[in-house]
């Protein structure tokens, strides 16, 4: 896993061919910078490489201890020295398997993360348990076993009280981030997402052939062309951001192409657990409810009616919809959509009604119309996900006339 992992960074630098790395040359002292394509590394004549602040010599570099590491061969390439040196932090202590949990619980619970506006109350009444001293031990005690691992392991020795209240959680929190910050420094100094230019920003959105903010499902992705080049009106998102996960700051899964609201109003560089997008969604786990106040709502003459992201509380991601929901405001933001919904319940209540639907069977038998292609032409709305996942307020859509 921790090679396959390692081949990806490396491939996302020498597939498209345009990542280039600052590098030092040291040929007059002077230390002039200059560009340097990663694959022409074989070709220079310089005796050293300096990637800023790390050293990489042609047969070894310093780690941040400050021991020399030698090279156990020479390489053709920058992509395989930098390989390397990744490889060495991957494998001698600093593994995956614990700088992936350790990265995921220092940014739930640093200062701009997870306790930032955490109150251990609200998390054990959204899990319906009764507030008590037990279980908020409980709780702390089953949120560090989700990310436990050796790293983690030794500090649970130092700071044994840690569950018992706030303050001494995040003595703990503190403690592991000095000792992990290290090694993220390093990562940084590696894997600059920098000098992904925007081109192939563009073109890795372009590519993905996501067509709706995956966050909202309000905003179309759209795109255009200049030049003959293509560009979109998207961000490239990183769901886990890289200030804090730097190895992940060039993997092609850590890129969510949103729209810009969602991306730079709304998420920014917040942290906390909320779904993934290329792996689930809400589907049944929380729907869209109406409150229907009167008659004249029901047939969607008016907008006495309220509208609201109902969650499931048996859901297994329950907390993750939640945080969903508060990050990118939509509870508040899908208000602006009751005229849409009115449009909805009119076409569903009044005027789409059985007796029509049949009518319109037999008018367009001939034309060999299937049930989602009627449903296209009444609703502008096919209930085949499918269908539906390039269109904007689709999940809105099939709730309200599922409903």
């Amino acid at each position: 896993m921790k090679k396959k992992f390692l081949s990806l960074i490396v491939a996302v630098a020498m597939l498209f061919s345009v990542v280039t790395f600052v590098v030092q040359a040291d040929t007059d002292g002077e230390g002039d910078y200059f560009y340097f394509d990663i694959e022409h590394f074989a070709e220079d004549t310089t005796k050293e490489i300096y990637m800023t602040p790390i050293k990489i010599y042609t047969n070894g570099f310093y780690d941040y201890s400050g021991e020399f590491k030698t090279f156990e061969s020479g390489f053709k390439s920058a992509a395989d020295a930098i390989g390397y040196v990744l490889d060495y932090y991957m494998n001698n202590g600093e593994c995956m398997s614990d700088w992936t949990p350790t990265t995921t619980l220092l940014e739930y619970t640093n200062s701009s993360g997870f306790f930032s506006d955490f109150k251990i109350d609200n998390a054990l009444k959204n899990l319906n348990q009764p507030i008590t001293q037990t279980n908020r031990y409980t709780y702390r005690q089953n949120y560090i076993r989700i990310y436990f691992n050796d790293w983690i392991n030794d500090y649970l020795v130092k700071y044994p009280d840690y569950f018992k209240n706030d303050n001494e959680f995040k003595k703990l929190i503190n403690a592991i981030n000095q000792e992990y910050d290290k090694l993220n420094q390093e990562f940084i100094k590696i894997i600059k997402y920098d000098y992904l230019s925007s081109s192939l920003r563009h073109k890795i959105i372009t590519s993905s052939g996501i067509t709706v903010c995956p966050y909202c499902n309000r905003q179309y992705i759209s795109y255009f062309s200049n030049k003959g080049v293509k560009y979109t009106t998207a961000d490239l998102d990183h769901f886990y951001p890289k200030s804090i996960f730097s190895l992940f700051a060039l993997s092609l899964y850590n890129f969510i192409p949103a729209c810009q609201i969602c991306n730079q109003r709304f998420k920014k560089k917040k942290v906390k657990k909320i779904l993934y997008p290329f792996k689930e969604g809400f589907d049944d786990n929380a729907k869209f409810g109406l409150n229907i106040h009167d008659v004249n709502s029901f047939y969607g003459k008016s907008d006495n009616f309220d509208l609201m992201l109902e969650v499931d509380d048996n859901s297994l991601i329950k907390e993750e919809i939640i945080n969903n929901n508060e990050m990118f405001h939509l509870d508040s933001l899908y208000q602006h959509h009751k005229p849409y919904v009115q449009e909805l319940l009119m076409k569903k209540n009044l005027i789409y009604t059985n007796s029509y639907f049949d009518m319109m069977s037999k008018t367009f038998k001939k034309l060999n119309l299937s049930k989602e292609q009627l449903d296209i032409f009444l609703y502008g709305y096919s209930f085949d996900d499918d269908i539906n996942k390039d269109k904007i307020l689709s999940k809105l859509t099939k709730d309200i006339l599922g409903k």
